[in-house]
């Protein structure tokens, strides 16, 4: 109505004077709402706000905090049931399980199985209380058999989830749903990568000019769809498993799939090339090799499928790589590893 006060405004006057702390979930829901906080903040000097969001405002009185999935760490030696169940992923896999089946417990048969699914479903809460549903009917390790289309195997959550989080697909596809069309191209190049990339190999594996790829990058870490992780030859990019699963999904369907996947496979191919056996920093490459190793693989079984011409000669370079690691037999005729 004309002449009332704008809300911003009476909630200034009413925080002005006091110091506060205001607590705002989910906050990804209202679009464009930062310029509002950045107002609120210079005209209430003692309110402090604590947001939860899956992209980020971009204020300049922003700090991140970024919270990780639950950790799920891999044991040289079977642990002790205690030892299982002391680890929070497997703790809430266990407390939603007795949600729907009482008498469920953590034993010496379903316990490794446990941990394989929340590993699967890279310790996201939400999938793991989704996967820990099916238990009603499914028992651990019957359920991580099926979850190698993780996606779609977890069911439905309970009602009283808003709809966008009642299944993990649907919590995806609202995420992928704030991108623009660049930022949603983007992420479903990066599909074709496994275990991350360097911002060089997205570069040409997406065909995207550098300064564009820096800015779609970073666009997709604000969605909190990418990870970044500092590395001393640059940054690594990695998305989740379940991510990168409804990426390839989104890539599968475009007209951009059978480039994209060639660009990858000839990267690597040069990847290889480039490392120049023997070196003084022969170490050095090992790493960087064994780094790489998920997408060379990928990359391989494309000229596997495609054009076998170039494999005898990445398969000479690699076999120095295969010696300093020991595995001298994934080179060999016969080898199934590729």
């Amino acid at each position: 109505m004309e002449g009332t006060r704008a809300p911003l405004d009476v909630l200034a006057e009413h925080l002005a004077d006091s110091s506060t702390l205001l607590v705002l979930d989910s906050l990804e829901q209202v679009v464009g709402v930062g310029p509002e906080l950045d107002e609120l903040l210079t005209r209430c000097a003692d309110l402090k706000i604590l947001a939860t969001s899956r992209t980020v405002l971009r204020l300049r009185a922003e700090h991140e905090y970024p919270v990780g999935p639950l950790t799920v760490p891999m044991f040289p030696q079977r642990p002790s049931i205690d030892e299982l169940a002391s680890l929070s992923a497997v703790a809430l896999f266990v407390d939603r399980a007795r949600a729907v089946r009482r008498d469920f417990a953590l034993n010496e048969d379903n316990a490794l199985a446990v941990v394989e699914i929340c590993r699967c479903l890279d310790g996201l809460p939400l999938a793991i209380e989704l996967a820990a549903a099916r238990v009603r009917l499914l028992d651990p390790t019957a359920l991580l058999a099926r979850l190698g289309t993780s996606l779609d195997a977890l069911g439905a959550g309970p009602v009283d989830l808003p709809e966008r989080q009642r299944t993990l697909r649907a919590t995806i596809e609202w995420s992928t749903g704030l991108l623009d069309d660049a930022e949603r191209d983007m992420l479903a190049a990066l599909s074709v990568f496994v275990d991350g990339w360097s911002i060089e190999s997205a570069v040409s594996v997406a065909g995207v000019e550098e300064d564009q790829t820096l800015d779609l990058l970073d666009a997709l870490a604000g969605h909190s769809l990418v990870s970044i992780a500092a590395k001393d030859n640059g940054p690594r990019f990695r998305m989740l498993e379940t991510v990168r699963e409804f990426s390839a999904e989104l890539l599968a369907t475009t007209p951009h799939f059978e480039n994209t996947v060639r660009r990858h496979a000839a990267y690597f191919r040069e990847f290889v090339e480039n490392s120049h056996w023997p070196l003084p920093n022969e170490t050095e490459w090992a790493g960087r090799l064994e780094t790489e190793e998920g997408n060379l693989r990928v990359a391989i079984r494309w000229f596997f499928a495609h054009d076998i011409a170039p494999l005898p000669h990445i398969f000479r370079i690699l076999w120095r790589f295969w010696q300093l690691r020991d595995r001298r037999t994934e080179g060999r005729p016969g080898s199934t590893s590729w």
